[in-house]
């Protein structure tokens, strides 16, 4: 559920006086170290991260929805979940499914298999070196051109993506393997 890259919170309206307050100390003072900077953000009301303190509204549904087995187990819990689930959850899974649905689902499937993968990465950098190994096949893509047009150029979010669903890729995966994901 999170990545553990966050060390610290703080409220999004103390942000600029952090800033500043961050700029005076490096004005100030020869050695910033992270214990300096961490004092400061506690000053202004800010705290240690912590996963089991900071959850969100959908925390629960999302946990059980989105498990890293495959896009396709996960589109078939969230139509399961929108037919069966409490009212929350099925608000919940037709808003999600609707996002989903506008979204390109070749670039949905590869999203899904990185992190399916990623869990099993040393570090943080190795997984940017997949990451990056990826993005440049994935920006190539029609799908990206297209998304880049419907949302910024003619803004009529009328995507023509090349699969118009996830099932579309069915037939297609090992070759999507090869051309987008070649670490794999």
């Amino acid at each position: 559920m999170t990545a553990g890259i966050a060390t610290h919170y703080i409220p999004k309206e103390k942000l600029d006086s952090l800033k500043n307050l961050i700029k005076d100390l490096c004005d100030k003072e020869k050695e910033v170290t992270p214990e300096k900077i961490s004092n400061l953000i506690i000053e202004l009301g800010g705290e240690k991260y912590s996963p089991e303190k900071f959850t969100f509204k959908d925390s629960e549904i999302i946990k059980e929805i989105f498990k890293l087995d495959s896009i396709f187990e996960i589109y078939k819990r969230l139509k399961i979940k929108e037919k069966e689930g409490t009212e929350e959850e099925k608000k919940f899974c037709e808003k999600t499914l609707k996002k989903l649905d506008n979204s390109s689902a070749l670039s949905l499937y590869i999203f899904t298999e990185m992190c399916i993968r990623a869990k099993d990465l040393k570090d943080v950098k190795e997984c940017y070196t997949r990451d990056c190994s990826s993005s440049i096949p994935v920006m190539m893509n029609g799908d990206f051109c297209e998304g880049i047009r419907a949302t910024l150029v003619d803004k009529d979010k009328k995507f023509n993506f090349r699969y118009k669903t996830v099932d579309d890729l069915k037939n297609d995966i090992e070759s999507i393997k090869k051309d987008f994901l070649p670490w794999i």
